[in-house]
Formats: C-alpha cells, structure tokens, sequence
C-alpha cells in the first residue's frame, strides 16, 4: 500500500498552489501588461495571492473563477470587493440568495461590464490594499 506522509502531501499542495500563481500572472500579464510591468514581478504575485485570498473568503475556488475574481482586481483595484466606490461588488459577493460562488461570479462580472459600459473613464484604483499593502501608494488613479 502507496502511503504518503503529510510533508509530502503539504510538498504537492504547494506546488500545485504556486503553479496555479504562475498560470494567473502570466493570464494576467496577457490581459493587463502595463499595469503587471509598472508592478513588476514580486508586486504582481503579491496582487494575485491577494485576490486569491479573497476569492476564497466568498468561496469563490476553482481556476476559472478564481482568474475572473483577479481580473476584476486589476480592474477596479485590490480591494474592490469592499471599496465604497464599487458597493455593488460586495453586495454581489455576499448575496446568499444567489445559488452558488459561480453563479455570483457570472453576476459580478456581468454587472461589472455594464459599469465599464454606464461609467467609462472612471479610473480604477490602485492595485494595494489597506489589509497588505502590494504597491507603492498612488493618488495618480489607474492600476500602478
């Protein structure tokens, strides 16, 4: 009988968790490569260890989810889900009406299109957050 210790088993769960860090920056270097250049590669990864923690507080798990919940924080900034700015995240994210994190997921990204389409122009802010600060404070507004 296979037997596998607990430090082997903590050895694979970290590296499937790193791999999955570095599929993000690089999806999110693909979809946002200024703002990734101007964070440069620690703050990046920061970012996406960030994000996935939150992501994780609404239940929000899996690869594709979780790659849609960074993408929203490098469109409306680190801590978007709980900026007074984007009150309909947090609201979204905390509906327990809605059936299920992928279908909060679908609303978030849904709704957040619309404001991108009803508010364009409306700069995003920065990518830190109070809680773990990833990047140099900015009052210039944008994703840097």
């Amino acid at each position: 009988m296979l037997r596998i210790r607990r430090e082997q088993l903590a050895a694979l769960e970290q590296a499937v968790i790193e791999a999955f860090e570095e599929k993000a920056v690089k999806h999110l270097r693909a979809q946002f490569s200024e703002e990734c250049d101007a964070l440069g590669e620690e703050q990046t990864l920061a970012v996406v260890r960030h994000g996935i923690q939150r992501a994780e507080s609404y239940g929000i798990r899996g690869g594709k989810m979780v790659l849609g919940y960074l993408e929203l924080t490098f469109q409306f900034g680190a801590d978007f889900d709980t900026d007074p700015a984007f009150p309909w995240a947090g609201r979204i994210l905390q509906d327990e009406a809605i059936a299920g994190p992928g279908v909060r997921m679908d609303r978030l990204s849904d709704v957040a299109a619309l404001y991108e389409e009803v508010a364009p122009g409306i700069v995003a802010r920065p990518l830190r957050s109070q809680a773990s600060p990833v990047a140099p404070d900015s009052s210039s507004g944008g994703c840097t």
